[in-house]
């Protein structure tokens, strides 16, 4: 959206409203970083630290998707969010459910909406 007109207060153009939020939102999570930095350091629980994996998986989703593909960027994702499963889950159970989920990505995502998406690395 970069190259679209922002336009003035009076006459807003596509990009305006999203820059809008956008900056909105980029204040409040500064903010929240600022205080979140002011406080005292606290242990983080087991229980917390799931949702950072969860976190961590889906970053790697999204930078894996352009170079790796679809289907490694799917692997790696279930890979990894398996890692915040109590009880840990079983490697065969994770690649039977990274295999249905990569099928179902590409069904839906390259052949049905026909999105310009690379299957494989190669």
């Amino acid at each position: 959206g970069s190259s679209l007109a922002l336009g003035t207060a009076r006459q807003m153009g596509p990009r305006y409203f999203p820059a809008l939020i956008a900056s909105g939102l980029l204040l409040i999570g500064g903010a929240t970083m600022v205080r979140g930095l002011m406080r005292d350091a606290e242990v983080i629980e087991p229980a917390r630290m799931r949702s950072f994996i969860i976190l961590l998986a889906v970053l790697l989703f999204a930078l894996l998707l352009r170079p790796a593909g679809l289907v490694a960027a799917v692997v790696v994702m279930v890979t990894v969010a398996g890692l915040a499963r109590r009880p840990t889950v079983h490697p065969l159970h994770s690649f039977a459910i990274a295999a249905l989920l990569s099928a179902f990505a590409w069904a839906v995502f390259i052949r049905g909406l026909a999105l310009p998406l690379k299957t494989w690395p190669f």
